[in-house]
């Protein structure tokens, strides 16, 4: 490159080589010093072996060509004006050439250059300046070193201007031709819109908002293999589980479920709200908790051995013990109404007995024998809270005319209790043991003597009755008597209850009292209804009681056949849970002669029965069987939730709208269920939530494939990789919930089949993985979901419920790079695979719209796109119906240089493109080639110092115009006027009347021109607007001149070092 071949600056602006003959010739010699201390080709230079001449021609030509020169003159001694020389030195560089400059600049002093015209008088060291721009020379690099030298005089008495500053404009593509808003490319139907607002014209320091469209039919986008891993672990046939140790029976008040709780006793649960039920107090009891009645303050508990406790749940948090009533037996089932309680309990014994003291006689005790042996007595203590009867070893002598009476007294030859009556003619003249039973059942009070007493009404010593009695006294809760005098010994006796139906009258809570009893076989549960309750016994049927009396009465029965373990009763029909016969319904308008209606033979056993308007509801061991009575002659089937447990009993109730089942599981995983019974257990809602996925819209079944991959304690491959998703709903409506949970082996068999032969090595590998509970046995689960990604694969994790495991499902999905979602309910879950699905469409997409911005543009709104400095990012949703859009909004400040480029703008800006994948998963770009171009106002005021004039030394005449040059007017402002750079040395501040915009139509005084007189000489600047208060473009706010009344002489050196960069 030749030095004719750079610009040049016009003459006027050069140097001005006219100093005095002393001047000129110390400059001369001076610069012949300079010169002979440096050769280009020196041994350091030939040392480093650097013989690349070519980095001299370049400062040469930038010598001669007056850049350097028409540079200082411009911008003076100064950092603009080094780092300009740089640029433009690099520019003509090679690429791989690093460069470091150095400027040192040398005021004259004239008056010492008068005094010594020699060098370093005329430019001491001491006024010597330098600055330096570029790289760092490295160490030991190789390099070449120049020199150039520069001369720089201001006449005296004479006002010269430099060039205003003057950079380079960048218009908002300017005059870019305005196309129609559509852009089609040819090849992959792809349509460009772009649209904004406010439509135009636009001005500075407004906010613009741009909406970039695009609009395509392709659909193209990179193919997905997925699994489905799903978990049918036995959590997933309830809706919750609240653990617990026994669960044999239950009962629903108001927001509370009390719960049988076998060795527990019995437990209250906060059931609120059913999918979250809540432990909120326990009753320890001695017994077994098996049924339970809850009514008002007080839960009524059947506790096995522990007979009948009342316990006060006025608090449920803390229930506490009010009163017990021991009635011998295991109680089974409970039912309470008003102030009357019905107990069922068994006994394995025909003859339940509470107090035993049986056993071959050695001695006697008479009776009717003589006025000191008319009775005979034993004082006992019982075990149960009431009597029904009992058992002596008893003989007669003789033919004693009266009937043995045998009575209970609270005191001894006191009143009698109750009577029973032994016929003579039953008993014989050898020992022999005899039944009694009294007319009805006598309340006792369990741990206070009672006496047992048998007289008869003649007297004879050769006709009368003999008791046999022990040698010593045997039994520790009582003696026997003779009349009223102790024996050491006992009487041979015993005392015996009834297991059946045991009436309770429980007015008085703290001292419930025995009314009657009736014996049953195999009891289970009771209901009540009016004065009848309806008891199952079990393998001895359906019976219906007459209970308005003390003592229960018979009404009516009907054998099954099969064992009779709960009933509901509705009107007229009677549903009974038949164990393995199913639910049977039985007409009992007729109470004493029930006839059947119908049957329907569940498939496992049924315990239990609850009734919903018309349908029934069967807790049936291993499932709850809902069975339609629309018909009770014909009941039907509706639909079943299996579990792998036990199912005893339950209660069906409607909590905010939505029908719930609470059911009592004794085996396996033990506690309450809750059921929702609108949408299922979580297997139900999983199975129907998961169709969302399958049935997603965005899936191409000829690119895509989908698999299903189903775990409990073991692993089922349920679907191979398909595109018949049709296929995979199939097998996720078939599965079962049941077992444990080894979520790890899930993942490694989904993994397996995304690395088969199967997998398209083209396509995305995910599994979607929705699990309600913990991993409990099987492969560690983040050990099976590193192997995953190591292998590509992305896991998404869903967690079911309020017991999925957070923490083990946020480690898989973080481990393989996906996310972990939570979903508390069928709709969440939805909600949560509609996400997934969408969120795998869009990383397989993966589409961009790219906005390029101008330099100088304010973003106001991202639009939530991702922000770049230079660009924004917009990730379009392509789930969406095309057009896809992207909005951001922008504004220009009137300060921005960009606001002075011109009067048309055009959007979006260079660099805007769209970005996409294809079906082979490569990326693809399109050049956005659709632009709006509107006018665009702004506001610009311009000061140009036209003259200046030395009217003495330190005393300037300056004269100034300042114009609005944009369409927007512009209000009253000033100019300030500065001795040297601004903003220091400020000289004075001039007022500046409002202009009108040149460009305005109609604008006449947009120009203003006034003179001004400083005390200053030397480098002169006047800069308009200087507050900055009027917003406008700040491009050509300032202008400088240079006066001096004597001469100003400068003198530079400028070095370079260039090297070979790595």
């Amino acid at each position: 490159m030749t030095p004719d071949s750079f610009p040049r600056f016009p003459p006027n602006r050069g140097f001005a080589f006219s100093a005095d003959i002393i001047l000129a010739l110390v400059l001369v010699i001076g610069i012949l010093v300079f010169i002979s201390d440096f050769n280009p080709h020196s041994t350091e230079l030939e040392g480093r072996r650097i013989t690349d001449q070519y980095v001299d021609d370049v400062f040469v030509a930038l010598d001669h060509s007056g850049f350097v020169a028409g540079e200082i003159d411009t911008n003076g001694f100064s950092g603009v004006t080094l780092q300009n020389i740089h640029d433009r030195a690099t520019s003509l560089l090679p690429e791989s050439y690093e460069l470091l400059l150095e400027m040192n600049g040398y005021p004259v002093d004239i008056t010492a250059c008068r005094d010594e015209p020699d060098f370093s008088s005329c430019f001491p060291d001491a006024n010597a300046q330098s600055i330096t721009f570029g790289t760092p020379l490295p160490e030991n690099a190789p390099f070449i070193h120049g020199r150039r030298i520069f001369l720089k005089q201001q006449p005296a008495s004479q006002c010269t201007q430099s060039l205003s500053p003057e950079g380079e404009w960048f218009p908002l593509e300017d005059g870019q031709p305005y196309f129609p808003a559509s852009f089609q490319s040819s090849d992959l139907n792809i349509e460009f819109d772009v649209n904004v607002s406010p439509a135009g014209p636009w001005t500075c320091d407004q906010n613009i908002s741009v909406t970039l469209a695009v609009t395509s039919n392709t659909g193209a986008r990179k193919a997905v293999d997925m699994m489905m891993v799903f978990d049918r672990s036995g959590s997933m046939s309830y809706n919750y589980l609240l653990s617990t140790s026994g669960a044999q029976g239950l009962d629903r008040a108001g927001d509370y479920i009390y719960l049988a709780d076998g060795t527990f006793g019995m437990r209250t649960i906060n059931a609120t709200d059913p999918a979250l039920p809540l432990l909120s107090g326990t009753y320890n009891s001695p017994g077994y908790g098996r049924d339970v009645d809850a009514s008002g303050n007080y839960a009524f508990l059947a506790d096995g051995t522990g007979g009948l406790k009342i316990v006060s749940v006025a608090n449920p948090a803390s229930p506490t013990l009010t009163s017990s009533l021991a009635v011998g037996g295991d109680a089974y089932g409970i039912a309470t109404t008003g102030n009357e309680t019905f107990l069922l309990t068994y006994s394995s014994s025909s003859t339940p007995t509470d107090v035993s003291n049986l056993g071959t006689q050695s001695n006697n005790l008479f009776i009717g024998r003589s006025a000191s042996q008319l009775y005979a007595a034993q004082s006992f203590q019982p075990a149960v809270s009431f009597i029904s009867g009992g058992t002596v070893r008893i003989r007669k002598q003789g033919s004693p005319s009266g009937d043995l009476v045998v009575s209970i007294q609270s005191t001894l030859g006191g009143a009698d209790l109750i009577q029973g009556t032994i016929p003579s003619a039953s008993i014989s003249s050898s020992y022999q043991n005899i039944s009694f039973t009294f007319p009805e059942t006598l309340p006792l009070t369990t741990g206070t003597t009672y006496y047992l007493v048998l007289t008869t009404a003649s007297t004879s010593t050769s006709n009368y009755y003999l008791l046999g009695a022990t040698g010593s006294s045997t039994y520790g809760g009582g003696t026997a008597y003779q009349n009223t005098t102790a024996q050491s010994r006992d009487a041979r006796f015993e005392t015996h209850y009834i297991a059946g139906l045991i009436k309770v009258n429980t007015s008085t809570k703290t001292s419930p009292i025995v009314e009657g009893a009736y014996p049953l076989t195999d009891p289970w549960r009771i209901s009540l209804s009016g004065n009848t309750a309806y008891v199952s016994d079990g393998t001895a049927g359906f019976k219906l009681f007459d209970v308005g009396g003390d003592t229960p009465s018979l009404t009516g029965s009907f054998d099954t056949g099969g064992r009779v373990y709960d009933s509901i009763i509705v009107g007229t029909t009677a549903y009974l849970a038949d164990g393995t016969s199913g639910l049977r319904t039985l007409d009992i308008s007729t109470p004493s002669s029930p006839s059947q209606e119908g049957l329907y033979n569940t498939p496992g056993t049924a315990y239990s029965v609850r009734l919903d308007a018309t349908t029934a509801y069967v807790a049936d061991g291993t499932s709850l069987q809902v069975i339609d009575v629309t018909s009770p002659t014909t009941p039907s089937f509706l639909e079943s939730f299996a579990t792998p447990w036990n199912y005893r009993d339950m209660e069906i109730d409607t909590v905010g709208g939505t029908r719930w089942a609470f059911i009592a599981q004794n085996s396996g995983v033990i506690g309450l269920v809750t059921l929702n019974m609108d949408t299922g257990p979580k297997i139900d809602q999983a199975q129907v939530a998961a169709l969302t996925f399958s049935d997603f819209s965005g899936w191409d079944e000829n690119s895509d494939q989908l698999g299903l991959v189903s775990y409990s304690g073991s692993v089922t491959t349920n679907q191979t990789l398909t595109h018949d998703f049709s296929l995979v709903e199939t097998d996720i409506a078939s599965l079962i919930a049941s077992g444990s949970t080894a979520t790890g082996s899930g993942i490694a068999a989904a993994t397996d089949e995304l690395t088969s032969i199967r997998h398209n090595s083209s396509a995305l590998s995910i599994q979607i993985l929705m699990s309600d509970g913990l991993t409990n046995t099987g492969t560690d689960s983040a050990t099976a979901a590193i192997e995953a990604a190591n292998e590509g694969i992305i896991i998404y994790t869903i967690g079911f419920g309020s017991d999925a495991d957070t923490d083990e499902l946020t480690t898989i999905a973080d481990i393989t790079g996906g996310k972990f979602y939570a979903a508390d309910d069928q709709n969440a879950l939805i909600d949560v695979y509609s996400l997934i699905a969408q969120e795998i469409q869009l990383i397989a997409t993966d589409a961009n719209i790219v906005a390029g911005l101008a330099d100088g543009l304010t973003i106001v709104s991202d639009g939530n796109g991702i922000f770049g400095g230079a660009t924004i990012q917009f990730d379009i949703n392509t789930l969406e119906p095309p057009p896809w859009t992207a909005t951001y909004t922008f504004n220009i400040p009137c300060t921005e240089t960009l606001a002075c480029s011109s009067t048309l703008l055009s959007v979006p800006s260079p660099g805007t493109h769209f970005e996409y994948i294809d079906l082979n998963g490569t990326t693809q770009e399109e050049v956005w080639d659709v632009f709006s171009t509107q006018s665009f106002n702004y506001r610009d005021l311009n000061i140009s110092i036209l003259s200046g004039s030395l009217v003495g030394s330190e005393n300037t005449d300056l004269t100034v115009q300042v114009q609005s040059l944009g369409v927007l007017d512009t209000n009253a402002t000033s100019v300030s006027f500065y001795e040297g750079a601004p903003p220091t040395n400020l000289l004075v501040t001039t007022p500046i009347p409002p202009l009108c915009g040149q460009q305005n139509p109609g604008c006449v005084d947009y120009s203003y021109e006034f003179t001004q007189n400083v005390l200053a000489e030397g480098e002169l600047h006047a800069v308009v607007n200087p507050d900055g208060i009027i917003p406008e473009c700040t491009f050509n706010d300032q202008d400088v001149i240079f006066c001096y009344f004597t001469p100003a002489t400068q003198f530079f050196v400028l070095e370079y070092w260039a090297w070979q960069g790595g």
